[in-house]
């Protein structure tokens, strides 16, 4: 067992993402990442990255729809009319996300180990690194995409459902600060960190960007008013 899984006191064979383990993921991480049970098993890891990429591919058309509702110039018509009709929306995601999935792979896995280096994991972390900050992501990926399937039975657009406040926007709001507290315990239970950086790389960072992001898209929808930030036909 390598120094990344040093703290895994019990070898499990099982898939990662079976119900019961994905229930630890979301509700005790630390015993869903303190389980040795072969977080690199190929047809798992494979299907968590292209969540990764999916999540992102609906965030950059979430993103480009923002600045299309505010009015900034931008290249956004093209996700303006793909969100009016859900085979271009799944299409774009699925098909996406296997690049973006790929590129997300090697930046947020990059990332996620720089910070282990920072924290005092030892040399040679990279790759677990990289398989750890996957199933991270898989704490706001699948919910994004359950959230999607979701919209596509309730609403006729996606742009319909962007422009609807609802419950759903709540869970997933609180389950990306929930990201975090699950992207510190993998680590610290992973490998052995600096308890006190630890907490600033993958606490205290992590949640003061996300509000401070959260905190200006507010204010910005605020100034916009809802009759400005409609972006539906």
């Amino acid at each position: 067992m390598s120094e990344a899984s040093a703290a895994a006191a019990v070898v499990d064979d099982s898939s990662p993402l079976e119900p019961a383990w994905l229930l630890r993921l979301f509700g005790r991480p630390r015993q869903f990442f303190a389980l040795d049970h072969a977080l690199n098993q190929k047809p798992e890891l494979f299907l968590v990255v292209w969540l990764a990429g999916m999540s992102n591919v609906l965030g950059r058309i979430d993103m480009q729809l923002a600045k299309a509702g505010s009015g900034t110039p931008t290249s956004s018509d093209i996700f303006v009319r793909l969100a009016q009709s859900w085979s271009s929306v799944w299409i774009a995601v699925v098909l996406g996300g296997v690049l973006s999935g790929g590129l997300a792979w090697l930046i947020g896995g990059w990332w996620y180990g720089l910070r282990l280096h920072l924290c005092g994991a030892r040399p040679g972390h990279e790759h677990e690194g990289r398989r750890t900050w996957a199933y991270v992501s898989l704490a706001t990926s699948l919910p994004a995409i359950v959230v999607l399937l979701i919209q596509t039975v309730r609403y006729d657009s996606y742009a319909e459902a962007y422009n609807t406040s609802s419950a759903l926007d709540l869970l997933l709001l609180a389950l990306l600060y929930w990201s975090v507290v699950v992207s510190y315990r993998a680590a610290t239970t992973r490998f052995k960190l600096d308890t006190s950086k630890a907490r600033f790389w993958f606490l205290v960072l992590p949640l003061a960007f996300y509000t401070v992001v959260i905190v200006m898209l507010g204010l910005l929808s605020a100034a916009l008013g809802p009759g400005n930030a409609s972006i539906a036909a």
